[in-house]
């Protein structure tokens, strides 16, 4: 039996600190407040399947475990898009994280209330079950 864990991490989270300049070039005193992006919530999030060649190589005790890593771009409608491996397993492993990663749909990430697209890692653990 396989276990697939799935951990969201986010790549790129902002605390922008910015201060008011004005259109004369003198410095407001007071720096703007800061702006903070609140990450993506997941919605939707199916598990990826052990593809039946990485089940052949491990019956023949040619176990296939551990993480692949893929950076995607949520949008402000939640959807996932442009999907990269960062950390390779196995070429069956990735294209099947790659798809199935694809579908997840996020609550977007928000910046000051408003949706904004952000750059995040999903970690994805495939381990022998007990």
């Amino acid at each position: 039996m396989r276990t697939v864990l799935l951990v969201l991490a986010p790549a790129l989270l902002l605390n922008v600190h910015l201060s008011a300049q004005a259109a004369d070039g003198s410095r407001n005193s007071e720096p703007l407040p800061r702006a903070v992006i609140k990450p993506p919530k997941p919605v939707s999030t199916p598990t990826p399947l052990y593809p039946k060649t990485a089940k052949n190589q491990t019956a023949k005790n040619q176990r296939v475990t551990g993480v692949v890593i893929v950076e995607v771009v949520v949008g402000v409608d939640g959807s996932v898009h442009d999907p990269k491996i960062v950390r390779s397993l196995s070429p069956e492993l990735d294209a099947e994280t790659v798809k199935t990663v694809g579908q997840w749909k996020f609550k977007p990430a928000t910046k000051d209330g408003k949706p904004v697209a952000v750059k995040m890692n999903i970690e994805v653990s495939f381990h022998e079950g007990q």
